[in-house]
Parts: structure tokens; sequence; C-alpha cells
């Protein structure tokens, strides 16, 4: 993900790229997860000033998801990915 990440600023595809990349990988490694929803969730004008100064790209993602064998449902976590430099 970082390789694509880091490709942020020239594509407008990054964002599809990525949520595709994690379903495949939760599929393959994770099977007993049924990924929900993948979502970005927007940078605060601080965060993307912090990352424009330091050369970075930015990208927060929420992964909604159930875990069916284990009666466990819509659960979410928070992914920060940078890359650059």
């Amino acid at each position: 993900l970082n390789a694509i990440l880091f490709e942020f600023s020239n594509n407008k595809n990054v964002e599809s790229e990525i949520v595709e990349r994690i379903q495949k990988a939760v599929e393959k490694y994770l099977p007993g997860v049924a990924v929900r929803e993948i979502s970005e969730i927007e940078l605060d004008k601080r965060e993307k000033e912090e990352a424009n100064r330091m050369g970075m790209a930015k990208i927060k993602l929420r992964i909604t998801y159930d875990i069916p064998s284990g009666r466990i449902g819509n659960q979410a976590t928070e992914v920060v990915l940078q890359a650059g430099g």
C-alpha cells in the first residue's frame, strides 16, 4: 500500500486501489472477517498542513466489518496510511 500511497497526489484512483487491495488481503488472510465498508476519513486542516509541510501523503480509512462465525457485527477500525518524505 505504501507504493500506491506515495503516488496519491498524482492518481485520483488511489483510494479505490487501496480499498480493493485491503479487501483482497482480508479475503486471503482473514477469511472469517466480512468487510462491510471501507471509507475515507477527511483529514482536518492541521493534519493536511503537517503532511504537506513534511512532503508526506496521508490517508485515513475506516474499515467496518463483521465476524459472522463469532456473531460479532458492526465493528470498525481506523487506519492511517502515510508515505513519502
